[in-house]
């Protein structure tokens, strides 16, 4: 925000900040939230005590609508650094009608499905308003956000964390293994899977050399 808010001052190109803030945050979130939703499971046995399909559906979901709403804070942040609040309070109000008129009415005849659909709406809603017009106001495309690697990053991470969601189920349905085991091998696994998609990602290399050149 006070980088943003500075930019008057020193002249920076705002766009050009957004869209290399957003590519470095990608770059972070994608493995960090394919994790979270990959132990769901594991998670819920440790805290709860047991596994509960319930749990691990709301945990899914909301980490995905968490997942969304991380991503799209640049734009957020770059409205509110610039002192631009139009987009930022729609984005809100919209979160709370969708919230209040879709979670009473899917909460009475669906139950804690229907809130939870309410809730990830108006959480998925609300964060893309000011990511829409944030691009529409700079003309930014997509593309420009999400290279190749993003993409594959994204689709081999978030594709392990289902594939582990459905070999936890199996393999506790299957009661092949105690709590500890399943919980050691599920993080084990998973965090060793999306250190390797993140380690051939070429963002880290250079991470890593504007970290040392900033160090020296």
């Amino acid at each position: 925000v006070p980088v943003y808010a500075g930019m008057t001052s020193y002249e920076v190109d705002a766009p050009h900040l957004y869209v290399k803030n957003t590519k470095n945050l990608y770059f972070i979130v994608i493995p960090v939230f394919a994790a979270l939703m990959a132990l769901t499971p594991a998670i819920c046995e440790v805290w709860v005590g047991s596994f509960q399909p319930h749990f691990v559906i709301m945990g899914a979901w909301i980490t995905l609508a968490w997942f969304i709403n991380t991503v799209t804070t640049p734009a957020y942040f770059a409205y509110l650094g610039q002192g631009k609040l139009y987009w930022i309070t729609i984005s809100h109000v919209v979160m709370g009608v969708i919230n209040i008129i879709a979670g009473s009415l899917l909460g009475r005849f669906f139950g804690w499905q229907g809130i939870l659909a309410a809730f990830v709406t108006s959480l998925v809603i609300g964060s893309l308003i000011p990511l829409w017009a944030y691009h529409c106001e700079h003309r930014i495309n997509l593309g420009q956000l999400f290279s190749t690697h993003d993409r594959l990053s994204s689709l081999v991470c978030f594709g392990l964390a289902i594939i582990s969601l459905a070999g936890y189920y199996i393999v506790f349905d299957a009661s092949l293994l105690d709590k500890w085991s399943r919980v050691i091998i599920i993080t084990i696994f998973i965090g060793a899977m999306l250190a390797t998609a993140t380690w051939f990602h070429p963002l880290r290399g250079r991470l890593i050399i504007m970290k040392t050149s900033r160090n020296r």
